[in-house]
């Protein structure tokens, strides 16, 4: 323990803060008794009381982490699903230190039940994720904050809410990381029945319009896109670094209408285009192609279950036109493997290889050869394509090789 106690007072309390997180507030009494200067930091620590999770807790445990807490800020969570009464009435204890939250994971049912006029006060809040919206509570308004919006919003995420409801809880400018999920369109009425409404896609890119200093951008299980007649308005984002699309229909429709010149990490999984869709990712790697376009700084790749074979050839161009490629993920066709074996100049830095598809052992063998200056992981499904002194002999050329095929039970992490 004496070790321990010559840590930072500070140190401690924030090591604290994170069992809290992860346990609950039942984390700090085993502390208090084991020493009395841990003791000390919790009692002296109001923020500790102020990690509120409404899953884990009663009511009167709450009331007395508020007291504790005084004016400390407030990381709240509370579920979309509560007893009606009992959750009900958390939730009011809660809505009346709404002025305290700098963290908050809520149903959009508890934002609705902030009255208008007291929105102005959440002048704290860091962070805010939102699930469960209710779109015939949307707000009629631009915005759902009124004349002043929370000035330090830098975090937010959406989980079930419509496209209005998501367009009015956006603070311009302020937004640095920015999630949607299972984002839809609401509902409309049509023949005396409410019908799930489409997103036309200029909505979408309305919502992104309005979060222009973005460093992350993550956009998953978008299927209700509509894709636009006309072409649609560029939209650049100089500080993006991060973008995932996760199961987005028409992702190249709006994609190649974002300019990244700081992009660094790319995932793209599982928006194959269906052929009776149309369109193509072509359109994205000729556009990101042009001079002013081309996201140079791009470092990892990640695409999977996305391209068409008609999109290949265009993939691989685009590759060559970025240098500073090191880490390297996909199941698309065995060409993009071909090649990086027979062109070295094809991504020259690459470092961390993950192939998830069938390819040719024999390439797979010449690209460890030209590259095993820099290449040091490779990961593939081994044994199923190459024998055992195959492997053997891709073991000696790169420093790390992993097998994900099924007679190795499927087990990223088996090193052969």
């Amino acid at each position: 323990m004496s070790l321990i106690n010559e840590l930072p007072s500070e140190l401690l309390a924030r090591a604290f803060e994170i069992g809290i997180f992860k346990w609950g507030i039942q984390f700090l009494p085993p502390l208090r008794l084991t020493c009395q200067s841990w003791n000390e930091i919790v009692l002296f620590t109001p923020r500790l009381f102020g990690i509120i999770d409404v899953t884990r807790v009663s009511r009167s445990t709450i009331q007395r982490q508020l007291a504790r807490a005084k004016a400390a800020p407030l990381y709240v969570t509370i579920p979309r699903y509560l007893n009606r009464y009992h959750g009900a009435e958390l939730e009011t204890i809660l809505l009346t230190t709404a002025e305290n939250w700098v963290y908050a994971v809520v149903p959009m049912r508890v934002m609705y039940k902030i009255h208008p006029r007291r929105r102005d006060a959440l002048t704290r809040l860091d962070a805010l994720h939102v699930a469960a919206g209710d779109p015939k509570l949307a707000a009629a308004s631009e915005s759902f904050w009124g004349a002043t919006a929370p000035p330090k919003l830098r975090f937010f995420s959406a989980d079930g809410l419509c496209s209005r409801e998501v367009h009015s809880l956006i603070v311009p400018s302020s937004i640095i990381d920015f999630e949607l999920k299972n984002l839809h369109g609401g509902r409309r009425l049509e023949h005396d029945y409410y019908c799930q409404r489409d997103i036309p896609m200029k909505e979408l890119l309305g919502i992104l319009a309005r979060i222009p200093n973005a460093a992350r951008i993550c956009l998953d299980t978008i299927q209700s896109l509509q894709p636009a007649a006309e072409p649609l308005l560029a939209l650049t984002f100089s500080h993006l670094t991060e973008l995932d699309l996760t199961r987005v229909r028409w992702a190249p429709h709006f994609l190649a209408s974002m300019n990244l010149p700081a992009l660094q990490n790319l995932v793209i999984v599982d928006c194959e285009m269906a052929p009776r869709w149309g369109g193509s990712w072509q359109v994205v790697f000729i556009q990101w192609s042009q001079p002013e376009w081309l996201p140079v700084n791009l470092q990892s790749i990640d695409i999977r279950g996305s391209l068409k074979e008609s999109d290949v050839d265009a993939f691989i161009r685009w590759l060559a036109r970025l240098p500073n490629v090191v880490r390297l993920m996909h199941d698309e066709d065995a060409r993009i493997t071909a090649a990086l074996a027979y062109d070295a100049s094809l991504c020259p830095g690459v470092v961390h290889l993950a192939i998830e598809r069938a390819y040719e052992f024999a390439d797979l063998m010449l690209l460890a050869k030209h590259r095993r200056a820099r290449l040091k992981f490779i990961s593939a499904a081994l044994c199923f394509e190459g024998s055992e002194d195959e492997i053997a002999e891709l073991k000696n050329l790169v420093e790390e090789v992993h097998c994900v095929c099924f007679s190795c039970g499927f087990d990223v992490g088996l090193t052969v």
